[in-house]
């Protein structure tokens, strides 16, 4: 029987223009994400035409970071904030999860906007509509790190490229146990903090490096991997999430597949932990990616590599 013959090319008609590279990521599940302007549009190459899924982008509350004297609003470092006049985000980076990694055994897809904020979205699987559903807010966890770090970015969690040439699949379980007790302590402080808690007033230095450590430009996932250790001797399968920022750093998050799939329960959690902080650069972060490198098989590693602003 002789093959078929492959279709012409057919165009996918968009609302709007892709305006950043990269702006197209094929998933492991066969859908194809095109960032353009404020909507993320997710449809089917064998069907361009049909039903399509959407991720739209809104503008976030700013963050409290403290406040600065108004003489130092004309400060250097400042002038970009003090000019900043766009009041409509736009999508700057997009990545596909592994397969799995969403309650209906799918993809998740991070959304990087040009406000510098990064969340996580799921497939609309139960709720009868075509927008995708947000999952988790990873720059607000950020914030909530750095807050009860006092934006220091120090802390068990933070790591040191001199240090570390490369991630290893293996993590400490200690490491680990600490950054659970570190979340628990740092959530009874957030609950005790009074609501009219008033913000410190800070230097215009000290504003824009706070500025750059919350401030997101790209994002990358990692592939699926399976970690067993001397703590660990039964596989876990994991996935990293890197993000990179003005500030030059790279934060990772570790997310779990769901305990079991379904179709039907729209409150499955996604279990994420934030991992640490990599001082990669010291410019803005514009490129990252992920290879599995598993020359030995008694010792796989995942290598990142990451790309800056000033060509390193």
């Amino acid at each position: 029987m002789a093959r078929p013959c492959p279709g012409p090319l057919q165009p996918a008609m968009l609302l709007g223009s892709p305006s950043f590279a990269n702006a197209i990521a094929w998933s492991d599940d066969n859908l194809i994400a095109v960032a353009s302007g404020h909507l993320v549009t997710i449809l089917r190459p064998d069907f361009p035409f049909g039903p399509r899924g959407v991720v739209k982008v809104s503008p976030s509350e700013p963050l409290n970071i403290g406040f600065v004297e108004r003489k130092d609003l004309l400060t250097g470092c400042l002038l970009p904030t003090a000019l900043y006049r766009d009041d409509k985000p736009v999508v700057r980076s997009i990545s596909w999860s592994p397969l799995g990694m969403a309650a209906n055994s799918g993809c998740l897809i991070a959304v990087c906007t040009s406000e510098g904020h990064v969340k996580i979205y799921r497939p609309p699987f139960c709720d009868y509509c075509a927008e995708w559903m947000e999952v988790v807010d990873i720059t607000k966890r950020l914030y909530d790190y750095f807050q009860c770090t006092e934006f220091r970015g120090t802390g068990i969690a933070s790591l040191d490229v001199s240090d570390v040439p490369n991630i290893r699949l293996c993590l400490q379980k200690n490491a680990s146990d600490q950054m659970d007790s570190m979340y628990e302590h740092n959530e009874k402080l957030l609950k005790k903090k009074p609501q009219n808690h008033l913000l410190p007033l800070i230097s215009a230095d000290q504003y824009a490096s706070r500025s750059a450590m919350l401030c997101s430009l790209v994002v990358s996932w990692s592939p699926l991997l399976r970690l067993a250790s001397e703590f660990y001797p039964v596989c876990d399968s994991v996935s990293l999430l890197a993000v990179g920022g003005k500030s030059g750093k790279i934060s990772l998050w570790r997310f779990h597949p769901p305990d079991c799939y379904t179709i039907e329960d729209r409150e499955v959690p996604t279990t994420v932990k934030f991992v640490g902080l990599l001082q990669a650069h010291s410019s803005w972060v514009t490129t990252i990616s992920w290879l599995f490198f598993a020359f030995d098989p008694s010792n796989p590693q995942i290598l990142l590599a990451s790309g800056s602003s000033d060509g390193r």
